[in-house]
């Protein structure tokens, strides 16, 4: 999967995008994510619980790439739960079932379109 991102200059943009298939691997370090999100992760049924997990994970990523400190910023610094986090807009990506994604953009603007095209080489 190819992801790429372009914002005006000055914008500080981040993105994250997992394959359905790491959900086992996120929820090993869900112990880590706030307790709000812990609950919101920890629905019934197994297919949602894994597309929760998923979501969770992708938009604290595109924070921690936006912010650029990566995992040196705590899974438990801030909330993804809303469409505002840590100072950045979030926006969720439309891509296939088969994966997850989240566009960070910082609030030092509007909220720019996401637009996602299947890859045709």
């Amino acid at each position: 999967m190819v992801i790429l991102a372009l914002a005006p200059a000055g914008r500080t943009v981040g993105v994250d995008v997992e394959a359905a298939a790491s959900a086992d691997r996120i929820a090993a370090v869900s112990h880590y994510f706030l307790p709000e999100e812990q609950v919101y992760a920890a629905c019934p049924g197994p297919a949602e619980r894994r597309r929760r997990l998923l979501r969770v994970w992708t938009r604290k990523e595109a924070v921690m790439k936006a912010d650029g400190r990566g995992l040196g910023l705590s899974l438990d610094a801030f909330s993804v739960l809303g469409e505002v986090a840590f100072g950045y807009h979030l926006r969720d990506l439309d891509l296939p079932d088969s994966h997850c994604g989240t566009l960070a953009l910082d609030k030092s603007g509007p909220v720019l379109p996401v637009i996602t095209r299947p890859w045709r080489a």
